[in-house]
């Protein structure tokens, strides 16, 4: 697989690297070969979190370059085999609706 952050994801510890802001350059500045030899040897590491929001959001976003969307849910309402939630109605909704229905049950007050 192939580092999806590209070069950066080949730098090493000690690794020499030109910051140039009047060009607009970062260069690491290792041998071609080097660079060759480290992107072949590169696997992708285990996600840090599998469970919980960010178990969910390492699932489910996309890298920068695809548009950093969250996608989908499943249409079988699970992740990684644990059952999700389906998004309801808007507090704001559900607060107007639950007005809605007070005031046609709720029998008038009187005043003294």
């Amino acid at each position: 697989m192939r580092p999806s952050g590209g070069t950066i994801a080949l730098v090493r510890e000690g690794d020499p690297i030109t910051i140039d802001a009047h060009r607009q350059l970062l260069q690491l500045d290792v041998d071609d070969s080097e660079i060759a030899r480290r992107r072949a040897e590169w696997r992708q590491p285990e996600p840090r979190y599998k469970r919980g929001v960010l178990g969910k959001f390492a699932a489910l976003s996309r890298p920068a370059n695809e548009g950093t969307g969250t996608g989908w849910m499943p249409q079988d309402g699970t992740f990684k085999g644990a059952p999700m939630r389906r998004p309801g109605p808007r507090s704001s909704e559900r607060r107007s609706a639950a007005r809605a229905s007070n005031r046609q049950s709720a029998a008038p007050c009187s005043r003294r």
